[in-house]
């Protein structure tokens, strides 16, 4: 294989993933009119240990409240899946971050189509 079939080959792969990503973002934005988006839910301790009681209340409150809603919904994305799922791709052509990119963003598809219940008759 050539140089310029090399870079050709690169380019057209480079063309590909943009593509596919485009497609990801448009799939993400029809999805989001689907689903409610929440933030994620706070944690009951901190690096230095437990936290005090009434952080930690307001803590399993808003817990409580996101609980909750996800009850209620029952098709509730954290808006850190999403964000997993529209990831640029890396600026660097290194294999290994495209590899790792390509991965948590195929994870993140997967686990979405699992809460939308993807294969399923849909209401």
């Amino acid at each position: 294989m050539s140089k310029y079939q090399t870079v050709n080959a690169i380019i057209e792969e480079r063309d590909r993933l943009k593509a596919e990503a485009q497609a990801l973002r448009e799939e993400v934005a029809a999805l989001r009119a689907r689903v409610v988006v929440i933030p994620e839910r706070l944690g009951t301790t901190t690096s230095k240990g437990l936290m005090d009681v009434m952080t930690l209340n307001h803590h399993l409150g808003w817990n409580a409240c996101l609980d909750e809603l996800a009850r209620l919904n029952g098709k509730v994305v954290s808006e850190g899946l999403l964000r997993r799922i529209v990831a640029e791709e890396p600026a660097v052509q290194d294999i290994g971050e495209t590899f790792n990119w390509q991965f948590s963003r195929d994870q993140a598809m997967a686990e979405l189509r699992a809460l939308l219940g993807e294969g399923k008759e849909h209401e």
